[in-house]
């Protein structure tokens, strides 16, 4: 069957936007009064945890001094103050990593449908997407976002959700992940996944990706290909996912 539908993770896939992300959860803390830290071996451990409030309350419920009752406002309350702080820190400065502009106009010039599915909230999403030269909300068939499910990734639900509203079967989907929770839940739901690493990215085994590569390449700056097969063309293009599409259907 061939490809109908390319799903895309967000932070660190269209964006190397987790460095951001750690400023503003510090910054955040501080602001509250708190004499957190979050340097980047606590960054990436908590990483693990998917969503920026479900972080918040999981280290709250690690240090275990907030009375219980008390955790989920406290984490409400500091991820608004974070991501505020995470948008105004981006505009002017957060861009696309290379080829995801180029990858997302071949699709859409080649009808094939588009979904964003990231762990974070549309309150952050669409705003976010708006800091983002050279991509619209617009863009995107369907934003599926971590509020809109019961449980976030690893879980397969915000995939199946995804396929689900473009009425697309999962083998007829490649996903494009950055890291291992996320290709755990594209591969959940039955979903050929390519994994870019990222700033963040653990470094794998990335095992059940189809391919790892640096990046998805430009025609003037090929990516590397950490683990799989060479790419003809050096670039993660419509080609190449069709032709993986095709092999894993």
């Amino acid at each position: 069957m061939p490809l109908q539908a390319i799903l895309l993770d967000m932070d660190g896939t269209l964006s190397e936007t987790e460095g951001i992300h750690q400023v503003a959860f510090n910054q955040a803390f501080a602001e509250a009064g708190l004499d957190w830290q979050w340097d980047d071996t606590t960054y990436r451990r908590l990483l693990a945890v998917k969503g920026g409030q479900a972080r918040i309350l999981h280290y709250l419920n690690e240090l275990n001094t907030v009375p219980e009752a008390d955790r989920q406002p406290t984490a409400a309350r500091l991820h608004r103050m974070k991501r505020d702080l995470f948008l105004d820190a981006c505009r002017g400065y957060a861009t696309l990593r290379p080829g995801v502009a180029r990858l997302i106009a071949e699709a859409r010039a080649q009808g094939i449908q588009l979904a964003l599915v990231t762990a974070a909230t549309s309150a952050t999403v669409t705003p976010l997407l708006a800091t983002l030269p050279g991509i619209e909300a617009d863009h995107f068939d369907t934003l599926i976002t971590g509020d809109r499910v019961a449980h976030n990734k690893p879980a397969p639900d915000l995939y199946e959700l995804a396929l689900s509203t473009l009425n697309v079967p999962a083998h007829a989907s490649v996903a494009i992940e950055d890291c291992d929770k996320g290709l755990e839940a594209a591969r959940r739901a039955g979903i050929t996944t390519v994994v870019t690493m990222s700033e963040f990215s653990p470094t794998g085994p990335f095992d059940d990706a189809v391919v790892v590569v640096s990046d998805l390449g430009e025609p003037d700056r090929p990516c590397q290909v950490v683990a799989g097969r060479p790419l003809p063309n050096g670039m993660i293009d419509v080609e190449t996912l069709t032709r993986y599409c095709t092999k894993h259907s």
